[in-house]
């Protein structure tokens, strides 16, 4: 199995939308790939800074590349999935022995705009950087391909990660989900299986990292681990229903439910490699369910999980 990301793998050749990749919004998302290859830095050019920034006229392009030239400059572009979240980029250069090194342009971070939380408004958002241009970055998206563009309708996020089996701890590949409901209130649920519950109330699945950061942006997420061979939940090292074997930090969640279908809907699209399809371990989860005194699995170990312990010394 590639360690590869999947989605950057096969978007080389066509958008998660599945328009050509010379729409604009493909040109954009192949650019923000190349800015993110940290084997083969992008060097600072004009032109590169332009398809970073396909909102802004060449004259503001200029200032971005001469500021860049002088100092770290930081620049944003487009959102890709969600109104009112920036893509932010950054011109830096590598010192080495005191001496000034050669701008490259790396891939920072995700943020948004308090305008894209217009459906939370008593979310409390921290104190967000202005950023130069980000009204005409918004301008630009829903002009160019608003059908890819959503509002923050979301209850709850789940952060999802298919962990590698054997000796070494590897997160293969990793997910961000939005649900409609809150997520601990969901798993006591047991009118259908757990992962029926948790698929029937997905808004958004995101598998690209950058469109994933869009999502979880001021969101606190849940953690949620499943084999990579087969999409069946972790419980104490073990696979749930191919019962592999993985060395995780014994502060892993246990996290006893299948992959989500759309989830795993959204992998096979892209080429990920299950060795069993997920399917099997959904069928699993439903015999369980099916069973007479079936009680939802809620581990007293995720309820907890994340918080600080107290400390005190008497």
């Amino acid at each position: 199995m590639t360690s590869e990301n999947p989605c950057e793998r096969v978007s080389r050749k066509r958008t998660r939308c599945g328009r050509p990749a010379d729409c604009p919004w493909g040109n954009y998302a192949q650019a923000i790939i190349a800015a993110r290859d940290k084997m083969t830095p992008r060097r600072l050019t004009e032109s590169f800074i332009e398809q970073l920034t396909p909102h802004l006229a060449i004259n503001d392009v200029r200032k971005i590349y001469q500021r860049g030239k002088a100092e770290r400059t930081y620049f944003v572009g487009p959102p890709l999935r969600v109104h009112g979240a920036l893509q932010v980029f950054c011109i830096d250069s590598p010192r080495h022995d005191g001496l000034y090194g050669v701008p490259m342009i790396y891939y920072a971070f995700a943020t948004r705009r308090p305008e894209s939380y217009v459906n939370h408004p008593n979310m409390i958002l921290p104190q967000m950087r202005d950023y130069e241009h980000s009204e005409l970055a918004e301008e630009f998206a829903c002009a160019n391909w608003p059908e890819e563009l959503v509002w923050d309708d979301c209850k709850s996020v789940m952060c999802g990660f298919l962990i590698q089996p054997g000796p070494d701890f590897k997160r293969t590949a990793q997910f961000t989900c939005w649900s409609q409901g809150e997520l601990l209130e969901m798993l006591a649920y047991d009118h259908e299986p757990t992962c029926e519950v948790i698929d029937d109330s997905l808004l958004e699945v995101a598998i690209w990292q950058p469109s994933m950061l869009e999502l979880s942006v001021n969101h606190s997420s849940f953690t949620a681990n499943f084999c990579s061979l087969c999409g069946g939940g972790i419980v104490k090292k073990k696979c749930t229903f191919c019962e592999a074997v993985f060395n995780m930090p014994f502060t892993s969640a246990p996290w006893p439910y299948a992959l989500p279908q759309l989830v795993a809907a959204a992998y096979k699209w892209v080429g990920f490699d299950f060795k069993i399809a997920p399917i099997e371990a959904r069928k699993a989860e439903h015999r369980a369910w099916a069973q007479p005194g079936y009680t939802p699995a809620i581990p007293n170990e995720f309820l907890g999980f994340g918080k600080q312990q107290r400390i005190i010394e008497l």
